[in-house]
């Protein structure tokens, strides 16, 4: 009795080990089966069509200037919002100017206007929970507002007066140069950056990596010289 209590367990623990090993062997083979069988060449599946799109009513009108406008009625919420789009971009800015785009699109709206100073723009924006931006990217310019329908012609007002009548306050054009220079600076902080840069040089030849060079000093010093020389003439 005391051999048998000795063996037969261990025989159970190797048979229920062995009948494991068959088990998982059989559904492997299985899955397997069925994997190959449904795999098909990538010339024989089919995709459901797409949803068409759907676009929204809108009106659209042109104004006596030529301006054409779109607008799309939405009164489930009392806010009303816009943006204008202008031709414009980087990519028109001349070899010896670059960052004036960018320098430009942020002025516009930090730089006040004709009729209010940067930090008046700023308070009467804030009081209303509203919002008027602008920016220049490489291909495009825009204007953009946001507002309650209540606060609308005091908004729209402002919009209207940082698109046409900005007054690019000297001190805020200092402060995005200073921003400019410290980000320029800072730019090898981060190692990502290093390895992009260092990927680039595979891609373009020595002239294009010179030119790439030569317009980041361009924004921070040949953009300054002219506004130090500026400043000593006065």
């Amino acid at each position: 009795m005391k051999f048998s209590r000795n063996i037969f367990p261990k025989l159970g623990k190797t048979w229920q080990l062995f009948f494991a090993l068959v088990i998982a062997l059989v559904l492997t083979l299985n899955f397997s089966r069925v994997a190959t069988a449904a795999a098909k060449h990538y010339t024989d599946l089919q995709y459901n069509s797409l949803p068409g799109i759907k676009l929204p009513k809108y009106e659209r009108f042109q104004l006596n200037n030529g301006l054409v406008v779109y607008l799309m009625e939405d009164h489930e919420l009392p806010l009303v919002s816009g943006t204008t789009l202008i031709k414009t971009g980087s990519r028109w800015e001349a070899g010896d100017k670059v960052g004036l785009g960018d320098i430009v699109g942020s002025l516009m709206r930090i730089g006040g206007t004709a009729k209010h100073s940067p930090d008046q723009l700023n308070e009467i924006l804030e009081q209303r929970a509203a919002s008027v931006e602008t920016d220049i990217n490489e291909s495009t310019g825009t204007a953009s507002f946001e507002s309650l329908t209540e606060d609308l012609e005091t908004v729209f007002g402002l919009f209207t007066e940082v698109l046409r009548e900005p007054a690019f306050a000297p001190e805020k054009l200092e402060l995005i140069k200073t921003q400019i220079k410290g980000s320029i600076a800072r730019r090898n902080d981060d190692s990502d950056n290093i390895v992009v840069d260092a990927d680039a040089d595979y891609v373009v030849d020595d002239d294009d990596d010179a030119d790439d060079d030569a317009d980041a000093d361009t924004v921070v010093d040949d953009e300054y010289a002219d506004d130090d020389d500026h400043d000593d003439d006065e």
